[in-house]
């Protein structure tokens, strides 16, 4: 269950570094209009829709943890092609909107049955509080830093050591290491842990 609380403050931490700040760059800084941004979310939850149950079937057969990295995984994509993204590659923000909305189809649900395969299902309420609040506390000291960088990077005119950058592809570049980090931790701990079946 250690572990498991690892997973949860890691991965909220690498989303919520970046995320809160995804939708003042598409309208701001991308220059996209309410109208755009919001088919473009239309169409990054088509994704998720269809992708829902083959990601359920996967997790069935093979693990909930393995469920969750392949969501991950799909994640660490998203945040890495954000880097990217700039005024003249606005495009390439619906493929970041497409693929981290994908990756909720295999993280959502398997975030949540992840706590029963390594906690007794007696003490399954605590350990979620547990897991959940740590997770969010995390979470937020991450939004928090996400902000000041934020503040800085524009205050400094996008400017980062001469070169001109989005403080949103920094946030992105963060959350991109984390996340990666977060996936070999699933890989090389969690998914062998051993089940406990309840």
């Amino acid at each position: 269950f250690r572990n498991v609380v690892i997973l949860a403050v890691l991965w909220d931490s690498a989303r919520y570094f970046s995320i809160g700040f995804m939708g003042i760059y598409k309208t701001a800084d991308l220059m996209l209009t309410v109208a755009a941004v919001q088919v473009i979310n239309m169409i990054a939850n088509g994704a998720r829709l269809v992708l829902s149950r083959p990601f359920g079937i996967y997790s069935d057969k093979r693990s909930f943890a393995k469920g969750f990295e392949a969501g991950l995984i799909l994640a660490a994509a998203a945040f890495f092609v954000n880097i990217f993204t700039t005024p003249s590659r606005w495009f390439l923000i619906v493929i970041f909107t497409v693929l981290y909305n994908a990756s909720f189809a295999g993280i959502n649900a398997n975030n949540f049955n992840i706590t029963y395969s390594y906690v007794n299902s007696a003490y399954i309420t605590q350990a979620m509080a547990i897991k959940n609040c740590l997770g969010g506390i995390f979470g937020f000291a991450a939004s928090l830093a996400g902000g000041k960088i934020v503040s800085l990077v524009q205050a400094a005119g996008n400017e980062v050591f001469g070169f001109h950058v989005y403080a949103q592809q920094i946030l992105s570049a963060i959350s991109f290491v984390i996340t990666a980090i977060t996936v070999i931790f699933m890989h090389r701990v969690i998914c062998r842990q051993k089940v406990k079946i309840q």
